[in-house]
């Protein structure tokens, strides 16, 4: 499926090219017509089969995480524990549990470092929609792949963007289990931009991508996460958290590193039309 998924994007972006080239390039007269034609005809046989793949998918979680929710036995999963090795991330030997299992495995050994997978990802977003302890496992497994210093930079700067994407994405995820993993990126950025500069015994800070890439991943990420949260935030009952989390993107934000300048346009554009206070 996730090979499905990829080819599929490629293809998408090959007769997006080729239709510009011919847009382009008027002076030519080169047909495209049949090359295009017979590509677009092929990228519709493979998304209509990774569409019955997907919805064959969902029906088997469905049937399998409603069942469970029905009798309870979430009640006495554990998920205490990321994915590091051969360590268990969810106890329990009930079809259900074995199932969320699985699908944690996959993601991290077949999706998490995949380039333009677009789809298959939200077999496990889907899941988590059943069961909080499963949210709450992805979420912790998510934060230990960023904060990882013993994995590629790719494998946390994709988890820092699957972290931010999920949680400002998923409604059935409340402010409430948000607030945490979001705090705890920030104040991870935080320290690392303070250790980075204290290291360079007062030379210039480089603003590098490919010396900083998950920092800026990190502190993109939460900018999007609070485009998406900033409603929830303004409310009366979160103005404690808003403060806080104000008073610390304002530090980051205004540090040597500026991650404002790294952050993507259409990020930055909503994060300016977010009130959150700052010093």
């Amino acid at each position: 499926m996730v090979e499905l998924d990829v080819e599929i994007a490629l293809q998408q972006r090959q007769l997006e090219d080729a239709e510009a080239e011919e847009e382009d390039d008027p002076i030519f007269e080169v047909d495209l017509g049949d090359n295009i034609s017979e590509e677009l005809a092929k990228m519709r046989k493979n998304a209509d089969k990774l569409d019955g793949m997907m919805a064959l998918m969902f029906e088997f979680i469905s049937e399998r995480c409603r069942r469970s929710v029905v009798v309870g036995s979430f009640e006495g999963m554990t998920t205490g524990g990321v994915l590091t090795g051969n360590e268990k991330l969810m106890g329990g030997d009930n079809e259900s549990e074995r199932l969320l299992h699985a699908l944690l495995i996959a993601f991290h050994e077949s999706l998490l470092c995949t380039y333009k997978c677009r789809c298959v990802q939200f077999l496990i977003f889907f899941a988590c929609s059943f069961s909080t302890r499963f949210t709450s496992a992805f979420t912790r497994f998510l934060l230990h792949q960023v904060g990882n210093e013993q994995i590629h930079a790719e494998a946390r700067i994709a988890s820092a963007a699957y972290l931010a994407s999920f949680l400002a994405r998923a409604s059935f995820v409340p402010l409430s289990t948000v607030l945490p993993p979001l705090k705890h990126l920030l104040l991870w950025a935080e320290r690392y931009q303070i250790e980075t500069i204290s290291k360079l015994g007062g030379a210039p800070a480089r603003l590098d991508v490919a010396l900083h890439g998950v920092f800026y991943a990190v502190m993109q990420g939460c900018l999007y996460l609070l485009c998406y949260k900033n409603s929830a935030l303004g409310k009366p009952e979160a103005a404690g958290d808003r403060e806080v989390i104000g008073e610390l993107v304002g530090r980051i934000v205004k540090g040597p590193l500026n991650p404002l300048k790294f952050c993507q346009d259409a990020v930055l554009i909503e994060f300016e039309r977010c009130s959150l206070p700052r010093p």
